[in-house]
């Protein structure tokens, strides 16, 4: 039935990418940019030493964004990105945050980064020139 579509996969992946990145990118700026509040945000949170792990979110997120965009090794990021994700969507359950208006972002960049795991970064991207077909 959509096998019409199929035919521009690699654009719908590009588009992915560019919405997971500039997510991505507008939640780590902060982070980066005040790093003293960062490392006292994870650390009230429990994530002890906040510096540590709000300093390796911050990046992740950042420049994993800006990777995610120009489709500069996808899926090694994608996986540090399932990581984050898994923990951030379980510790906001664990502290009973609501659906919407709680976790439900954190479900999403989830989902996303599993999807770029799976499939790649698509021929529209950094990686398609420099890795070898089928790596």
């Amino acid at each position: 039935m959509f096998l019409y579509l199929a035919t521009y996969s690699d654009i719908a992946i590009l588009v992915m990418r560019v919405a997971l990145g500039a997510l991505l990118i507008a939640h780590g700026w902060p982070k980066l940019r005040d790093w003293k509040q960062t490392a006292q945000n994870f650390d009230m949170m429990g994530f002890k030493p906040g510096a540590l792990f709000g300093g390796i979110a911050a990046v992740l997120e950042f420049f994993g964004g800006i990777a995610i965009v120009a489709g500069f090794l996808v899926q090694p990021i994608a996986v540090l990105l399932v990581i984050e994700f898994i923990v951030t969507t379980l510790w906001r359950i664990s502290k009973k945050h609501t659906f919407v208006g709680g976790w439900e972002l954190d479900l999403l960049i989830l989902g996303s980064a599993v999807l770029l795991l799976s499939i790649g970064s698509g021929m529209h991207s950094v990686d398609a020139f420099l890795l070898p077909p089928g790596f």
